[in-house]
């Protein structure tokens, strides 16, 4: 009867050393999961902000590109409009209206009575 109450006391023991290593064991992986999410939110947020920022420089080449582009195209349309004035004869281009879109006539309407 000893023997078995010792071998009750001993499977215990162990059962309660096995518990401890086990807790041990699963506190230090989450201590490390969690070190790692923490290092790995930093390396995101530093990676979103390297991005922003190159973005933010994309949208400015963008739109100086862009504002060339209009400048450009003003140019070329004042260019064609003054040479499409000296084949029809005229020599000083007529001046266009604000609002026009150029390319198009716009057309005048009497005012309705």
């Amino acid at each position: 009867m000893r023997d078995i109450i010792k071998m009750n006391e001993q499977l215990q023991a162990r059962m309660i050393e096995e518990a401890e290593a086990m807790l041990t064991e699963r506190t230090m992986l989450r201590d490390v999961a969690l070190g790692r999410g923490r290092a790995l939110q930093a390396r995101w947020d530093e990676e979103l902000h390297r991005i922003d920022k190159w973005a933010q420089s994309q949208k400015d080449v963008v739109k100086e590109v862009f504002s060339a582009m209009i400048t450009e195209n003003n140019f070329d349309v004042e260019k064609h409009s003054n040479a499409i004035h000296r084949l029809k004869g005229n020599s000083t281009p007529t001046p266009e209206r604000p609002g026009a879109k150029p390319g198009l006539q716009q057309v005048h309407r009497p005012a309705a009575e």
